[in-house]
């Protein structure tokens, strides 16, 4: 079985991301499945995608953390390119923080979202 952190990404436009980031003995991925678009925008020219989920949303990642800051970086910046009010505005670990604690998500949402994100472990608020 392949160890992984489960994820979910709320925005202010209430568009919906879950995102799985997974450990494969030697580095990390994620991949990222959009599960509800409210932009009018097209999003299908940002990522090569199959079905509604982004494989390889980032690069190989050393570490855990390294490969969240990716992903929210990453995120971040195609929220922002979508629609310049939108941002990150909770993120629930549903299955508990395998990899990455409520703390070390908080620290680095606030290095790079410039809006307060509630951070959620099984759906009970954290930070």
């Amino acid at each position: 079985m392949i160890p992984l952190q489960s994820i979910s990404i709320i925005t202010k436009n209430a568009s919906e991301y879950d995102i799985q980031l997974k450990y494969l003995g030697t580095h990390f991925v994620c991949e990222l499945s959009v599960k509800k678009n409210n932009t009018a925008h097209d999003t299908s020219g940002l990522f090569p995608r199959e079905d509604n989920t982004f494989r390889n949303f980032i690069p190989e990642a050393s570490s855990a953390s390294e490969a969240y800051k990716l992903l929210i970086s990453k995120l971040n910046s195609i929220l922002k390119e979508l629609s310049p009010t939108d941002s990150i505005q909770s993120i629930d670990n549903p299955l508990n923080t395998e990899f990455i604690t409520a703390k070390e998500q908080h620290e680095i949402v606030k290095s790079i979202v410039q809006s307060p994100v509630v951070i959620k472990v099984n759906g009970n608020e954290m930070l």
